[in-house]
């Protein structure tokens, strides 16, 4: 975790560069830089909450324009990765929810179900985008506990911190959540 120094004049961000080993003097804006580090991970976090490839982008660069909107309200509770993550989780649940909306109505019953191909790429892409659905049909709290701690490997201090629970209650809903996976994925053969 970034720590929180508070240097003479007063600039929060400008102790958390320096902790990171990023001159200040060269950023123009020492949360630009702060984003501008933060963006291959605010990108991969929205591939792994199910966000379209297509989008993958829009909604990473959402995610910090919203962080560089509400910088003035980051309090020293929490470090910036922890903070500019739970924007990132509340802007791509709703990001979720209007994607499987449009795609409710767009896409045949068919069409929906997986197709099983001899083929190893196949298979292995089969295999991701089944994992992807069964990921997206979690509940959002096992569902962003899940990501945080699995896939992007945070603590589970970490976890709590970012989806404002205890570290306990973070335990329990990754564990409800691999458990959950087990089930569906075991539908699949996978």
């Amino acid at each position: 975790m970034e720590a929180r120094v508070q240097i003479a004049d007063g600039s929060v961000m400008a102790g958390i560069l320096r902790e990171m080993a990023v001159d200040v003097e060269d950023a123009p804006d020492p949360f630009e830089a702060i984003l501008a580090r933060e963006y291959p991970r605010v990108r991969r976090l929205a591939r792994r909450f199910g966000i379209v490839e297509a989008d993958l982008d829009d909604a990473a660069q959402d995610v910090l324009a919203k962080a560089w909107a509400k910088r003035g309200g980051f309090g020293n509770r929490a470090s910036v990765s922890t903070w500019i993550t739970r924007i990132a989780l509340n802007h791509f649940s709703t990001m979720v929810k209007r994607q499987r909306w449009r795609l409710a109505f767009s896409i045949p019953q068919a069409a929906r179900r997986p197709v099983v191909t001899p083929r190893a790429e196949s298979q292995t892409k089969e295999a991701y985008e089944v994992a992807s659905r069964c990921i997206g049909a979690l509940s959002r709290k096992q569902r962003d506990a899940f990501v945080l701690r699995y896939l992007e490997e945070m603590r589970f201090a970490e976890v709590a911190e970012a989806l404002g629970i205890t570290e306990g209650a973070a335990r329990a809903r990754a564990f409800e959540a691999r458990s959950k996976l087990r089930e569906m994925l075991r539908e699949y053969e996978l």
